[in-house]
């Protein structure tokens, strides 16, 4: 697995000389890549595993004898990384959903209603089968909250002002899942990202991702990185 792991390296940045496995992991988390985050999250792990290999072969050839015995829960994280790595969970694997959606001309307080009940943060708009944007349960609720005569029961999506809608961004669904921090991460305030076949705005929305969403998984690789603590 090492091995594989140390030629995908070499291959993804088409290197023509002999780099160390080391440098490669630097370059890759500093540099802008497709697995770049997936390289910044498990950094810790790649270079122990390094490590680990070098005292493998190298202290057997000392005289022979292995200093180091490699454990099954030490194989089976470094089989996780490397199949992680090389065929990462894209976004419609991870988030593949029948996405809600509501019309314009929908009665809001319905609308709310629903979100409320079913946890929805955010709902895609249309008018006429075409996208119009993404309604926010907490920037709707924020806005009426500041109109408080406003009979919601009378008033339509449509009459919801759009800057109250999330800021999004459409994306291919086939993207991987550590691809997602370039959006997120980005000046663009991005909230929601709303993923399908080709990445266009014209397509039905295939899987939806929220910046909440997005902590969450983040929490779920903290879980993932942490290494035992020697002097190796």
């Amino acid at each position: 697995m090492y091995n594989q792991i140390d030629k995908y390296l070499t291959y993804i940045l088409w290197l023509k000389k002999y780099v160390p496995y080391h440098e490669r992991i630097t370059m890759l988390a500093w540099w802008w890549h497709k697995i770049s985050r997936f390289i910044q999250l498990f950094e810790a792990k790649l270079r122990y595993f390094g490590e680990m290999r070098n005292q493998l072969v190298h202290g057997f050839r000392l005289d022979q004898q292995h200093y180091l015995i490699v454990t099954d829960y030490a194989v089976g994280q470094i089989t996780q990384i490397h199949d992680e790595m090389i065929t990462p969970r894209t976004i419609s694997e991870m988030y593949d959903q029948k996405v809600p959606y509501v019309e314009q001309d929908k009665n809001l307080w319905e609308v709310l209603e629903y979100m409320t009940k079913n946890k929805v943060k955010y709902l895609p708009v249309y008018k006429w089968k075409a996208f119009i944007g993404v309604l926010s349960l907490q920037d709707v609720t924020a806005r009426l909250l500041k109109r408080k005569h406003v009979d919601i029961s009378k008033v339509t999506v449509e009459e919801v002002d759009t800057e109250a809608f999330a800021e999004y961004e459409f994306i291919r669904s086939d993207k991987s899942i550590y691809q997602l921090h370039e959006y997120f991460a980005s000046d663009k305030w991005i909230e929601v990202i709303l993923a399908n076949e080709e990445g266009d705005i014209g397509e039905n929305i295939a899987s939806i991702v929220s910046v909440h969403d997005y902590v969450h998984l983040q929490k779920q690789y903290d879980a993932q990185v942490s290494i035992p603590q020697n002097d190796m």
